[in-house]
């Protein structure tokens, strides 16, 4: 993955298959770190299982035999002098922290998170999804919910919202200046 924003679209698309039913994704970019925290109410993960969640060679999906998702951003995040952090309770759910030091070379661009974050929204419409973002210049958050609520009867997965939660999302992000890069 190249972006931070696939990461967290690689995660969430993991929540989706643990039958998560409320996913909030929290970024908060304060003193050279990406701090980047996925929580969701799926299935979870036994302690078995989560010792072996980093591990490439290890996959419960039956369609093929490597699971990379996790191992990459474990990489992507020691790379840069940060760290991966998964904590999960069977039929509660999970919780993954990553942290990124920003002022690493090797530290990936955030990516089209606003992109990333209205398709997420809108092509889930059954899911609560909550995004926050934080810097020391502001903070930004919209939840599912309460655009569900705003829209009524509209659709919230119609392509003229997918449109509007993009652009709300951009616009609201560059006015507390996030970095995508």
């Amino acid at each position: 993955m190249r972006t931070i924003s696939e990461h967290i679209m690689d995660i969430v698309q993991n929540s989706i298959r643990a039958h998560a039913k409320n996913i909030l994704i929290e970024i908060n970019a304060k003193n050279q770190t990406l701090n980047i925290r996925i929580e969701d109410d799926g299935n979870g993960i036994d302690e078995q299982m989560l010792q072996s969640v980093k591990d490439p060679f290890f996959t419960t999906r039956t369609t093929r035999k490597v699971g990379l998702g996790l191992p990459l951003l474990k990489q992507n995040t020691v790379q840069t002098g940060g760290y991966l952090n998964v904590k999960s309770k069977k039929n509660v759910g999970t919780v993954i922290n990553a942290v990124f030091n920003t002022d690493s070379i090797d530290c990936l661009p955030l990516g089209d998170i606003y992109t990333s974050i209205a398709l997420l929204i809108t092509g889930n419409p059954r899911l609560n999804i909550d995004f926050k973002y934080s810097n020391g210049s502001g903070n930004f958050k919209v939840s599912s919910e309460e655009i569900k609520k705003t829209l009524n009867p509209i659709s919230i997965n119609t392509p003229k919202v997918s449109v509007f939660l993009k652009e709300l999302i951009k616009e609201n992000l560059e006015n507390i200046n996030v970095d995508f890069c």
